[in-house]
C-alpha cells in the first residue's frame, strides 16, 4: 500500500511539474475537510489555482463538487515547489487531468 502511494506521489509530482489548465487538485483543508483547486494557468515556477467554494467532510463524493460553477471567480498563484511539498506531506492527495 505504501509503495503504491509513493508511486502515485511520483506521478502527481510529474503532473504538477507539467501542469495543464483544467487539472484538478484534491486537497485537505486547514480544518480537515476536503476540497479542490482547478489549474487556471501555469508558469515555469508557479501555478495559478482557482479554489472550489465547497468542501466535504470525507473524500467520498468529491466528484460532485468538481463542477465549473463551484469554483470561485478569483485565483491564487502558488510556487510549484510549495505544491510539490503539499504532495509530500499528504495535503494534496490527488491530481486529476480531464
Amino acid at each position: 500500500m505504501w509503495t503504491e502511494a509513493r508511486k502515485d506521489d511520483e506521478k502527481y509530482h510529474e503532473m504538477v511539474n507539467a501542469s495543464e489548465v483544467g487539472d484538478i487538485y484534491r486537497y485537505v483543508t486547514e480544518d480537515g475537510n476536503y476540497s479542490t483547486f482547478k489549474v487556471y494557468g501555469s508558469q515555469d515556477d508557479s501555478i495559478d489555482l482557482i479554489p472550489n467554494t465547497y468542501e466535504f467532510t470525507t473524500k467520498k463524493g468529491m466528484d460532485q463538487i468538481e463542477l465549473d460553477s463551484n469554483y470561485a471567480d478569483l485565483y491564487f498563484t502558488y510556487a510549484k515547489k510549495d505544491i510539490l511539498h503539499w504532495i509530500d506531506v499528504d495535503t494534496l492527495f490527488k491530481v486529476k487531468r480531464p
